[in-house]
């Protein structure tokens, strides 16, 4: 994607996540998790527990976002880092990785 495809997905990321954050502060977190269960199982045809265990990720997932703890940056610089070495041996970077 080019930078303006990516600063236009971080908008509409952006307004979805706001309006996840305003649902958990307004109706609680269990009522947020029973809709996006409800979500899952309609549009995902997953089965209640698989839906419910999802939704759970989805939140938890948020919340490790605004807390940064994934560090998105970190891993980019390293998978640069990764594909320079690998292009200065002729490899290429995937073949570095255990796991994709």
């Amino acid at each position: 994607m080019s930078v303006v495809q990516n600063s236009r997905a971080i908008i509409e990321a952006g307004h979805e996540i706001y309006h996840l954050l305003c649902a958990r502060d307004e109706f609680g977190d269990r009522c947020v998790l029973n809709k996006l269960t409800d979500h899952y199982i309609e549009h995902k045809n997953l089965d209640d527990l698989e839906a419910m265990s999802l939704a759970v990720r989805v939140l938890e997932n948020v919340d490790d976002l605004i807390r940064r703890d994934f560090n998105f940056k970190r891993i980019r610089n390293e998978l640069r880092q990764e594909s320079a070495a690998a292009r200065e041996r002729n490899a290429l970077p995937a073949d570095n990785l255990s796991r994709a």
